[in-house]
């Protein structure tokens, strides 16, 4: 520490010292500011990729829902079929 006050040639004046530590706080809320802003985009991107997840999750179940209609309409027409093909086979006896 005595060689900052030692040192003649890099002597600061009270005023350039308060100068550059006005700029470096103001730097520091510059960042303090931007970090603020990334926390809100961070925070933001993963309540998106929940609602996202639960989405996904409602589409999959509609999904498989409607997986299941058409097969019970295929067992339905299949049915059907078999039934037209019984009475196809009466009215040609």
């Amino acid at each position: 520490m005595s060689d900052f006050y030692d040192d003649t040639s890099e002597d600061l004046s009270i005023n350039e010292l308060a100068r550059k530590l006005k700029q470096i706080e103001k730097g520091l809320r510059q960042n303090l500011s931007n970090l603020h802003e990334q926390l809100s985009v961070i925070e933001s991107k993963s309540e998106l990729l929940g609602r996202l997840t639960i989405f996904k999750k409602d589409m999959e179940m509609q999904a498989s829902d409607l997986e299941a209609d058409v097969k019970q309409l295929r067992e339905d027409i299949k049915s059907i079929k078999e039934l037209l093909g019984m009475n196809l086979k009466r009215q040609n006896i």
